[in-house]
């Protein structure tokens, strides 16, 4: 499905492109995306361009509904071309900084943020993002003052407590990161993230039964997280509780994790 194919118009699109002016279609797309039509909002931004293609902010939209679609590399060339329409448009470096993250290029992910940084200094979460670029390095010293910036910008961020408790946990400071994970569950105790975070943190250090408890807490919060079931599967299986593994594998197998199918092959014929 050609999407996002500036040569190829739909019908529907071509009656809007002669009925309506460019901003019209960008601001549709708009509205459009924040009632989660993303399909629908992709074809107002690609409509936009086709009237208009030397706006930048069309380009980005545009962009960003492939990123919410999950459609990373795609959303890069779009990405690209609002940059060069408009090199002082932070809000797409700090987009595709985000798509590059997810496509694991995390130095071109944190020359990015970089670049979102020298202009928004005072931005937590373009902070909070370059310290899970820089786990993706396993460069944790750097993640751990990138998160502590975070922090210091808005000290009631709970996912940069829990992912530099991660940071921690890989640096070898189980004190730090313990503080960590429970604050950031202090400040989101309905998040299933705080939860997961310090129940693989737990089952890092080998505490398999607080590990599951964790991971308990976080699937009565979030039920349909598949891979938190194949999470928990790990630690009941190093608890050797080979039941409560397989049902788990089950369980995130059908809810689409695929690292569950290879361990059910294993474990529970």
């Amino acid at each position: 499905m050609m999407l996002f194919a500036q040569q190829s118009l739909t019908a529907d699109t071509a009656i809007l492109r002669d009925h309506l002016p460019a901003v019209a279609h960008f601001d549709t797309g708009k509205a459009l995306v924040a009632r989660g039509r993303l399909p629908e909002a992709g074809m107002h931004f690609n409509t936009a361009i086709y009237l208009d293609n030397t706006n930048a902010q069309y380009y980005n939209a545009r962009a960003s509904v492939k990123g919410l679609l999950k459609n990373y590399a795609a959303s890069l060339p779009d990405y690209d071309r609002a940059l060069s329409l408009d090199s002082s448009l932070i809000k797409a470096y700090f987009n595709r900084g985000s798509a590059r993250y997810f496509l694991k290029d995390f130095s071109g992910a944190i020359s990015d943020l970089d670049r979102v940084l020298r202009a928004q200094p005072k931005d937590a979460e373009a902070w909070h993002d370059r310290g899970c670029s820089w786990m993706g390095l396993h460069d944790y010293k750097k993640a751990i003052a990138d998160f502590s910036a975070a922090i210091d910008i808005n000290p009631t961020y709970a996912r940069a407590y829990s992912n530099r408790g991660q940071a921690h946990t890989y640096n070898g400071d189980d004190l730090k990161a313990t503080l960590d994970y429970d604050k950031g569950i202090s400040l989101d105790p309905t998040s299933a993230f705080g939860y997961l975070s310090r129940g693989w943190s737990r089952a890092y250090n080998k505490r398999f039964a607080a590990a599951r408890k964790d991971y308990d807490k976080a699937l009565e919060i979030d039920p349909k997280y598949a891979h938190g079931y194949y999470l928990r599967a790990l630690v009941e299986q190093a608890l050797d509780d080979l039941d409560a593994t397989c049902k788990d594998l089950i369980k995130a197998q059908l809810l689409g994790d695929k690292e569950a199918t290879e361990k059910l092959a294993l474990y529970c014929k």
